[in-house]
This record gives C-alpha cells, sequence and structure tokens, in this order.
C-alpha cells in the first residue's frame, strides 16, 4: 500500500473509533426519525440480531469506502468484506453461546460484543490491507459479497424471514414494524 505501517496503524484506530461512534448513533436513528422506512434501510429497526448486524455493516463498509478514497487504495473491497463477514460472524456466535449457556441477556454485554466485532473486524481489515492487494477476481468478488449483503439487509427488514435470528427478543415482532 502506499502509507507506512505507523499511518495505516492510527488510520485504523481512527477507523475503529468512527464504527464504533457511528454504530452507536445508528443505533437510535430508526427512533429518531420518527421510524422512517428510509431510516429502517440502515438502521436496526427492532432488537433482534440480525438487525443489530447492521450497527456493523453500515458504518464499517462506508468507513473502509472512504479510508480507501483517502489513501488511494483500489483493492478494498475483498479485505473489507473479509473483514466485516468476521464480525457478522462473531456477533450472533457470541451472542447465542452466552445467551444460551448462561439462561440471561444483558444489554451491557450486547454492547461489548459490538465493540469487540469492531476492533476485531478493524484489526482484520487492516492487517490485510498491509499485504499485498487481492488479484482482480477476490476484489470483484468482494464487491459482489458486499452488494448482496446490503441487499440482504434492506429486503430481510422488510420481508423477514420468522427464525429465531430475525425476532425481537422484546416483543416477538419480525422486521420492520411502521
Amino acid at each position: 500500500m502506499n502509507f507506512s505501517s505507523h499511518d495505516l496503524q492510527k488510520s485504523i484506530r481512527l477507523f475503529m473509533l468512527f464504527c464504533t461512534a457511528a454504530g452507536f448513533l445508528l443505533h437510535f436513528a430508526f427512533t429518531w426519525s420518527g421510524r422512517s422506512p428510509i431510516a429502517a434501510l440502515f438502521a436496526p429497526v427492532n432488537e433482534s440480531v440480525w438487525e443489530h448486524e447492521k450497527l456493523l455493516f453500515y458504518p464499517f463498509t462506508a468507513g473502509a469506502w472512504f479510508l480507501s478514497r483517502r489513501r488511494k487504495i483500489s483493492a478494498w473491497t475483498f479485505p473489507c468484506m473479509s473483514a466485516v463477514l468476521t464480525g457478522l460472524v462473531f456477533i450472533p456466535c457470541i451472542y447465542y453461546t452466552y445467551t444460551g449457556a448462561l439462561g440471561i441477556q444483558a444489554d451491557w454485554f450486547n454492547i461489548i460484543i459490538f465493540v469487540i466485532a469492531v476492533l476485531l473486524s478493524s484489526t482484520l481489515y487492516g492487517r490485510l490491507l498491509q499485504r499485498d492487494p487481492p488479484a482482480a477476481f477476490l476484489s470483484a468478488l468482494g464487491g459482489i459479497l458486499l452488494f448482496l449483503m446490503l441487499l440482504l439487509f434492506i429486503v430481510f427488514t422488510f420481508i423477514t424471514p420468522a427464525i429465531p435470528l430475525f425476532q425481537d427478543p422484546v416483543n416477538g415482532t419480525f422486521g420492520y414494524q411502521p
């Protein structure tokens, strides 16, 4: 890449802060918008695990795009897809493990899970950016998979599968409720 390891570490630390802060703010955006269907595209519409994965996906992907433009990184999509997918898998794995094993659910622990997912994904992203750029095929695959993830977040907000991943544990609903 065209910047030093120290410069990359500094950029990744700022990236982590951005993703964490944006995720926290995004958590409330749907309510703040008056339950707007436009906000529902990007912000969680309920307390389901799936909807809360938007808190990682959107800030991370937007931040990675911005960082790639600022640093003139052309092959950012595969590292971004790999890193954000790692965090998106980590969140439900840890959530369902601790709620199933302990039989409890704690908001403070859910926040810790989110912060760890941001740290894990951001660290992986930084390490992948330090490697040689991926082949054009992998960059294209990364872009396609990021777009598919975006489509899934949008579609499943409004046409929601009736499985526990998508169910609001507070009121038992699924997806967008105007």
